[in-house]
């Protein structure tokens, strides 16, 4: 069993409307820790989670936390085939310093114990798609995010 613990600074809180927490996993090793065998890629627990409901114009803090045993991971937030755009805002905790909490494309590769923090806001309703995987693009697991 595992879930995140969020640490704010004294005065934010958290809001659970907007603040997104969304932990990639694979259940922990099978057979030692360095196992080849292919496991699925969890995302809040779930192998089939549930599509993600936004409202346009409101804006979300997406907090990414890698647990993936022994492998890097590949998350994309997309609108069609391209990434929209997010800004960066905070690396494992810390808030990024203005240089680097940066508008970007919607594309990020991270490593087990890395934790990403970005802002994004829907500009008009739709439907979005949340992939991520541990392979190639066309592998990745889709997730429905509809913006009302």
């Amino acid at each position: 069993m595992y879930a995140p613990i969020v640490v704010l600074e004294p005065g934010p809180t958290f809001d659970r409307e907007t603040d997104r927490v969304l932990v990639f996993s694979d259940g922990g090793p099978v057979h030692g820790f360095l196992d080849p065998t292919d496991r699925p890629t969890f995302l809040n627990g779930r192998v089939d989670p549930s599509p993600l409901e936004l409202r346009a114009g409101e804006t979300y803090r997406f907090r990414l936390i890698n647990i993936l045993t022994e492998s890097g991971i590949g998350v994309e937030l997309l609108r069609g085939e391209e990434p929209v755009e997010w800004r960066a805002v905070a690396k494992d905790g810390a808030d990024l310093p203005p240089s680097l909490a940066t508008i970007r494309p919607a594309r990020l590769g991270t490593m087990p114990g890395e934790i990403h923090d970005f802002e994004f806001t829907p500009d008009a309703p739709g439907e979005l798609v949340l992939a991520f995987g541990k392979d190639k693009p066309e592998t990745f697991t889709r997730v429905a995010v509809r913006v009302r």
